[in-house]
Protein backbone atom coordinates (compact mmCIF):
# COMPACT_ATOMS: atom_id res chain seq x y z
CA UNK A 1 0.00 0.00 0.00
CA UNK A 2 2.48 2.58 0.73
CA UNK A 3 4.20 2.10 -2.59
CA UNK A 4 1.05 2.00 -4.17
CA UNK A 5 -0.04 5.43 -2.73
CA UNK A 6 3.45 6.83 -3.34
CA UNK A 7 3.33 5.89 -7.67
CA UNK A 8 -0.19 7.84 -6.82
CA UNK A 9 0.77 10.84 -5.96
CA UNK A 10 3.71 11.11 -8.37
CA UNK A 11 0.69 10.73 -11.28
CA UNK A 12 -1.58 13.55 -9.08
CA UNK A 13 1.79 16.16 -8.63
CA UNK A 14 2.34 15.51 -12.69
CA UNK A 15 -1.27 16.77 -13.44
CA UNK A 16 -1.68 19.17 -10.83
CA UNK A 17 2.04 20.78 -12.44
CA UNK A 18 0.27 21.06 -15.64
CA UNK A 19 2.93 18.61 -16.63
CA UNK A 20 2.04 15.29 -18.65
CA UNK A 21 1.30 12.73 -15.95
CA UNK A 22 3.98 9.67 -16.26
CA UNK A 23 2.06 6.47 -15.67
CA UNK A 24 4.15 4.51 -12.67
CA UNK A 25 3.02 1.47 -11.50
CA UNK A 26 3.61 0.57 -7.72
CA UNK A 27 5.97 -2.43 -8.51
CA UNK A 28 8.76 -3.36 -11.19
CA UNK A 29 7.05 -6.01 -13.09
CA UNK A 30 6.16 -7.77 -16.83
CA UNK A 31 2.75 -8.14 -17.90
CA UNK A 32 1.48 -9.69 -20.75
CA UNK A 33 -0.21 -6.72 -22.21
CA UNK A 34 0.88 -2.82 -22.18
CA UNK A 35 0.61 -1.51 -18.82
CA UNK A 36 1.67 2.17 -20.22
CA UNK A 37 -1.74 2.46 -21.97
CA UNK A 38 -5.57 2.32 -20.55
CA UNK A 39 -7.14 0.19 -19.49
CA UNK A 40 -4.06 -1.79 -19.22
CA UNK A 41 -2.32 0.12 -16.74
CA UNK A 42 -5.65 0.91 -14.64
CA UNK A 43 -6.24 -2.73 -14.81
CA UNK A 44 -2.20 -3.39 -14.18
CA UNK A 45 -2.10 -1.13 -11.01
CA UNK A 46 -5.08 -2.19 -9.34
CA UNK A 47 -3.65 -6.06 -9.47
CA UNK A 48 -0.33 -4.74 -7.94
CA UNK A 49 -1.83 -2.55 -5.35
CA UNK A 50 -4.77 -5.48 -4.61
CA UNK A 51 -1.39 -8.03 -4.00
CA UNK A 52 0.32 -5.44 -2.29
CA UNK A 53 -2.82 -4.86 0.10
CA UNK A 54 -3.23 -8.61 0.48
CA UNK A 55 0.01 -9.21 1.35
CA UNK A 56 0.57 -6.39 3.71
CA UNK A 57 -2.90 -7.66 5.68
CA UNK A 58 -2.17 -11.59 5.72
CA UNK A 59 1.23 -12.07 6.73
CA UNK A 60 1.15 -10.19 9.83
CA UNK A 61 -2.72 -11.43 10.50
CA UNK A 62 -0.81 -15.08 10.53
CA UNK A 63 2.46 -14.07 12.50
CA UNK A 64 -0.33 -12.41 15.17
CA UNK A 65 -2.53 -15.33 15.29
CA UNK A 66 0.26 -17.28 16.07
CA UNK A 67 2.28 -15.29 18.51
CA UNK A 68 -1.93 -14.97 19.85
CA UNK A 69 -2.03 -19.04 20.66
CA UNK A 70 1.53 -18.55 21.95
CA UNK A 71 1.09 -16.22 24.71
CA UNK A 72 -2.28 -18.08 25.76
CA UNK A 73 -0.97 -21.42 26.27
CA UNK A 74 2.20 -19.63 27.94
CA UNK A 75 -0.60 -17.73 30.04
CA UNK A 76 -2.01 -21.23 30.76
CA UNK A 77 0.92 -22.65 32.13
CA UNK A 78 2.27 -19.88 34.24
CA UNK A 79 -1.54 -19.28 35.85
CA UNK A 80 -1.09 -22.90 36.72
CA UNK A 81 2.23 -22.49 38.53
CA UNK A 82 0.45 -19.61 40.19
CA UNK A 83 -1.86 -21.77 41.79
CA UNK A 84 -0.29 -24.55 42.43
CA UNK A 85 2.33 -22.10 44.55
CA UNK A 86 -0.48 -20.40 45.90
CA UNK A 87 -2.14 -24.19 46.73
CA UNK A 88 0.88 -25.00 48.60
CA UNK A 89 1.03 -21.75 50.87
CA UNK A 90 -1.95 -22.25 52.10
CA UNK A 91 -1.46 -26.11 52.87
CA UNK A 92 1.70 -24.75 54.13
CA UNK A 93 -0.18 -21.62 56.37
CA UNK A 94 -3.06 -24.61 57.50
CA UNK A 95 -0.71 -27.36 58.09
CA UNK A 96 2.02 -25.83 60.12
CA UNK A 97 4.65 -27.43 62.09
CA UNK A 98 3.77 -30.59 60.49
CA UNK A 99 0.64 -30.88 61.62
CA UNK A 100 -2.25 -33.10 59.28
CA UNK A 101 -5.05 -31.72 57.67
CA UNK A 102 -8.43 -31.54 58.39
CA UNK A 103 -11.38 -33.97 57.06
CA UNK A 104 -12.66 -30.71 55.87
CA UNK A 105 -9.59 -29.80 54.42
CA UNK A 106 -8.09 -32.55 53.31
CA UNK A 107 -10.96 -32.64 50.35
CA UNK A 108 -11.22 -29.18 49.62
CA UNK A 109 -7.47 -29.33 48.81
CA UNK A 110 -8.10 -32.77 46.87
CA UNK A 111 -10.59 -30.77 44.79
CA UNK A 112 -8.21 -28.31 44.05
CA UNK A 113 -5.66 -30.34 42.86
CA UNK A 114 -8.25 -31.89 40.53
CA UNK A 115 -9.20 -28.85 39.00
CA UNK A 116 -5.25 -28.09 38.67
CA UNK A 117 -4.83 -31.52 36.83
CA UNK A 118 -7.65 -31.06 34.70
CA UNK A 119 -6.40 -27.72 33.51
CA UNK A 120 -2.88 -28.91 33.24
CA UNK A 121 -4.20 -32.05 31.11
CA UNK A 122 -6.02 -29.32 28.69
CA UNK A 123 -3.27 -27.28 28.85
CA UNK A 124 -1.41 -30.07 27.30
CA UNK A 125 -3.82 -31.18 24.87
CA UNK A 126 -3.98 -27.48 23.05
CA UNK A 127 -0.36 -27.73 22.91
CA UNK A 128 -0.44 -30.93 21.13
CA UNK A 129 -3.38 -29.86 18.68
CA UNK A 130 -1.32 -26.10 18.11
CA UNK A 131 2.10 -28.23 17.28
CA UNK A 132 -0.22 -30.46 15.23
CA UNK A 133 -1.87 -27.44 13.20
CA UNK A 134 1.33 -25.24 13.29
CA UNK A 135 4.37 -27.20 12.03
CA UNK A 136 4.15 -27.68 8.53
CA UNK A 137 3.15 -23.92 8.47
CA UNK A 138 6.23 -23.14 10.48
CA UNK A 139 8.37 -25.18 8.37
CA UNK A 140 7.00 -23.38 4.76
CA UNK A 141 7.03 -19.88 6.82
CA UNK A 142 11.06 -19.73 7.43
CA UNK A 143 11.47 -21.44 4.00
CA UNK A 144 9.78 -19.24 2.43
CA UNK A 145 11.39 -16.06 4.67
CA UNK A 146 15.00 -17.52 3.74
CA UNK A 147 13.98 -17.35 0.22
CA UNK A 148 12.56 -13.94 0.67
CA UNK A 149 15.79 -12.71 2.72
CA UNK A 150 18.30 -13.97 -0.10
CA UNK A 151 16.26 -12.52 -3.41
CA UNK A 152 15.78 -9.29 -1.59
CA UNK A 153 19.57 -9.63 -0.96
CA UNK A 154 20.19 -9.92 -4.11
CA UNK A 155 18.05 -7.02 -5.33
CA UNK A 156 19.85 -4.95 -2.19
CA UNK A 157 23.40 -5.26 -4.18
CA UNK A 158 22.36 -4.88 -7.37
CA UNK A 159 19.93 -1.98 -6.80
CA UNK A 160 21.04 1.60 -7.70
CA UNK A 161 20.59 4.19 -5.71
CA UNK A 162 17.71 5.15 -3.49
CA UNK A 163 16.05 2.01 -4.90
CA UNK A 164 17.90 -0.13 -1.60
CA UNK A 165 15.60 1.43 0.66
CA UNK A 166 12.75 -0.96 -0.78
CA UNK A 167 14.48 -3.90 -0.67
CA UNK A 168 15.84 -3.28 2.81
CA UNK A 169 12.22 -3.06 3.88
CA UNK A 170 11.34 -6.12 2.13
CA UNK A 171 14.63 -7.76 4.56
CA UNK A 172 13.40 -6.15 7.69
CA UNK A 173 9.67 -7.42 7.02
CA UNK A 174 11.48 -11.43 6.29
CA UNK A 175 13.54 -11.11 10.04
CA UNK A 176 10.79 -9.95 12.19
CA UNK A 177 8.33 -13.16 10.50
CA UNK A 178 10.96 -15.11 11.66
CA UNK A 179 11.88 -13.50 14.92
CA UNK A 180 8.09 -13.56 15.76
CA UNK A 181 7.84 -17.31 15.02
CA UNK A 182 10.62 -17.93 17.09
CA UNK A 183 9.89 -15.90 19.74
CA UNK A 184 6.78 -17.08 20.39
CA UNK A 185 8.10 -20.76 20.85
CA UNK A 186 10.71 -19.72 23.06
CA UNK A 187 7.88 -18.22 25.17
CA UNK A 188 5.88 -21.28 25.34
CA UNK A 189 8.87 -23.38 25.96
CA UNK A 190 10.10 -21.43 28.51
CA UNK A 191 7.06 -21.32 30.28
CA UNK A 192 6.73 -25.09 30.59
CA UNK A 193 10.33 -26.08 31.79
CA UNK A 194 9.29 -23.19 34.16
CA UNK A 195 6.34 -25.57 34.81
CA UNK A 196 8.50 -29.08 35.12
CA UNK A 197 10.72 -27.51 37.60
CA UNK A 198 8.31 -26.77 40.05
CA UNK A 199 6.67 -29.82 39.47
CA UNK A 200 9.89 -31.52 39.89
CA UNK A 201 10.39 -29.80 43.04
CA UNK A 202 7.30 -30.54 44.31
CA UNK A 203 7.78 -34.81 44.16
CA UNK A 204 11.48 -34.28 45.58
CA UNK A 205 9.11 -32.36 48.67
CA UNK A 206 7.03 -35.17 48.47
Amino acid sequence: PLYSSAASDVYKRQILNGKEPVALLPFRSIWPWQTMQTPGYEITYLLLAYSSWMTSTAVPGLDCTFMGICLHISAEFHCITTKIEKLGIEIDEKASGYSVLQKNQNKKVYKDLQKLVDKHNDTIELCAVAQNLAQEMIFVHFLTSAMVICMNGINLIIAPGAAKAIYVNYIMVGLIQAFVFCYGGDVVQEMAVSYTHLRAHETEAD
